[in-house]
């Protein structure tokens, strides 16, 4: 059986990440607090953590008309997604840096 935890680690991603990411996965969009109370984490570590997800491109917010910030999960896809354009990218480098290895002895 696949480690969710591990797999998400192993794609980048920091333990109070996967704990953030996951919390919005399970429960969709919500608030701060709200997910201070699913996680545990602090406030600032939570909002912190959304911040990283939405600069990774995992995670999006809007300001909700009462004022709070609303934040969301974005589909586990785009892990996926990011995987694919990094493989293609080194294959091609692969082109330019097979040449640059001097032979073994």
């Amino acid at each position: 059986m696949v480690e969710v935890n591990k797999v998400l680690e192993e794609n980048g991603l920091s333990r109070n990440e996967i704990k953030v990411y996951l919390a919005c996965l399970r429960s969709g969009p919500m608030t701060v607090p709200e997910l201070r109370k699913k996680t545990g984490l602090p406030e600032s570590t939570a909002r912190d953590n959304f911040r990283f997800l939405i600069k990774k491109g995992l995670a999006s917010r809007k300001v909700r008309k009462d004022g709070q910030i609303e934040y969301w999960a974005l589909a586990p896809q785009i892990l996926a997604d990011g995987m694919k354009r990094r493989l293609a990218r080194l294959q091609a480098a692969m082109v330019k840096l097979k040449p640059m290895r001097k032979a073994s002895r």
